[in-house]
């Protein structure tokens, strides 16, 4: 929910915090290594002077 809403670094805090409780958590790991990429592309659109992409989310797995 919180990717769906813009908010990566909450979310990315949030697979962080599940995936301590469950390492083998496949969808936690999945969702992590978007949010990462989501997290890199906005970073660099914003060094590149371009305002971030929204995404809508789907492509992260709903838990």
């Amino acid at each position: 929910a919180l990717a769906n809403l813009g908010r990566y670094a909450e979310a990315l805090d949030s697979y962080q915090a599940a995936l301590t409780q469950q390492p083998d958590h496949a969808d936690a790991q999945h969702n992590l290594e978007i949010i990462k990429q989501l997290l890199d592309e906005s970073s660099s659109a914003e060094q590149e002077g371009e305002p971030p992409q929204q995404s809508d989310g789907s492509s992260a797995k709903r838990n």
